[in-house]
């Protein structure tokens, strides 16, 4: 009598067959997305790093015009009639993403990727992180300078005590934009590090 049961180890070779098609096409999905993830970041920062470097470059230009308007302010404080109509008020302001880092992290697929290259993502996403921070102050600086003189036009009819008041809002906004002038080397170094990774 024939038995119709195929053999233990015809069952056994299919079962392994099974998991390795199956364990393959898992390490490919992986292989693809740890490289979609990577490439993603990679985006993302070469795209802040022009960012970066457009908002380095605007920051002289805005250094310069505030502290046109610390001089004005000290002209104002010592009696002098002054015209700020050529005074400028402003700041660059940069949107520094963070969308592929954070997907990367929420479906895992930043644990494929190896440890040193997340290290140096990681470190070039914290350093954008600080420079937004510091945008943010510095933005709320500008806004309390900008509720003393508005646009400038206010200067002029400023009694020496309010000017020494915006004076020192103005020097203070003066700190924050040569602060994110230097932060911006430390952002665009780990910019540099994380993409020659």
């Amino acid at each position: 009598m024939q038995n119709s049961k195929p053999p233990i180890f015809l069952v056994a070779i299919l079962a392994l067959l099974i998991a390795g098609l199956v364990g393959g096409a898992m390490v490919m999905r992986q292989r693809h997305e740890r490289m979609a993830a990577e490439e993603g970041i990679r985006q993302e920062l070469r795209e802040n790093s022009e960012g970066v470097e457009e908002m380095r470059a605007a920051i002289p230009t805005e250094i310069e015009n505030i502290s046109s308007t610390v001089a004005l302010l000290e002209q104002r404080q010592a009696g002098h009639a002054v015209d700020g109509s050529k005074v400028k008020i402003g700041l660059a302001v940069l949107s520094l993403t963070n969308a592929n880092w954070q997907t990367a992290s929420v479906t895992g697929a930043i644990g494929t990727v190896d440890y040193a290259t997340v290290e140096r993502f990681a470190a070039a996403y914290f350093e954008q992180a600080r420079l937004a921070q510091l945008q943010t102050s510095t933005m709320e600086s500008m806004m309390s300078l900008t509720s003393y003189v508005g646009n400038a036009e206010k200067i002029q009819a400023m009694s020496p005590a309010e000017s020494r008041a915006a004076e020192i809002e103005a020097q203070g906004l003066l700190a924050h934009l040569r602060m994110m002038l230097r932060m911006t080397d430390g952002v665009e170094g780990a910019y540099k590090t994380a993409l020659g990774s």
